[in-house]
């Protein structure tokens, strides 16, 4: 799952031709094209407005993106509801109070471009958006491995040490997680509230 501030279509590519799935969010700057015989219909934000209820999900046939006019093996397309519209909304002003009109120039779209080499066959296209919203969370579980166990940092040591230290902290984080868990399980039973990572 690619963020989208390392977005590259290069990137996708190489991960595809490495035999690996990728899904990742397109950037509202990217065109998207659809080939309809030998032209290209150039498709806008405003366009999947006119064709998607809030909360529908659609996937486009025949899709390219970028000027260069790329391939895509997927391309789906998601229409937030009202009420995640009205978080990203929400979101963005309070972004924009924080940091101040003019460094923070984009409204939130309520479209979502997401392109993705997943066959149909193990994915639907409704569930793309739901699998691309885990991100964020597996984001925060290596953020807290990287704050909490130092697991990107290691002193120079031979390979079967390293192993050792490798496999002592992933047993750790093994341990600590699932004890957080049902920390957070048996605080949301007895109390009704959810504790974050």
């Amino acid at each position: 799952m690619k963020d989208l501030g390392y977005f590259s279509l290069e990137g996708l590519q190489a991960i595809h031709d490495a035999g690996a799935f990728y899904i990742s969010r397109l950037k509202h700057n990217v065109g998207i094209y659809q080939k309809e015989g030998d032209r290209f219909r150039k498709w806008e934000p405003e366009d999947f407005l006119a064709v998607l209820q809030p909360g529908e999900t659609m996937e486009l046939e025949h899709a390219y993106v970028s000027g260069k006019k790329v391939h895509q093996p997927r391309l789906i397309v998601y229409r937030l509801t009202e009420e995640q519209e009205r978080q990203k909304e929400g979101q963005w002003k309070q972004k924009a109070k924080r940091k101040g009109a003019a460094y923070v120039t984009r409204r939130p779209h309520s479209i979502y471009v997401y392109i993705t080499n997943i066959p149909a066959i193990y994915t639907s296209l409704h569930e793309i958006h739901t699998l691309y919203s885990l991100r964020w969370q597996i984001e925060v579980v290596f953020k807290t491995w990287k704050s909490l166990f130092h697991i990107h940092r290691f002193k120079p040591m031979k390979g079967a040490r390293f192993q050792c230290h490798l496999y002592g902290t992933l047993i750790a984080l093994l341990i600590s997680s699932t004890v957080m868990f049902k920390m957070r399980e048996w605080l949301y039973r007895k109390q009704k509230k959810e504790l974050s990572e």
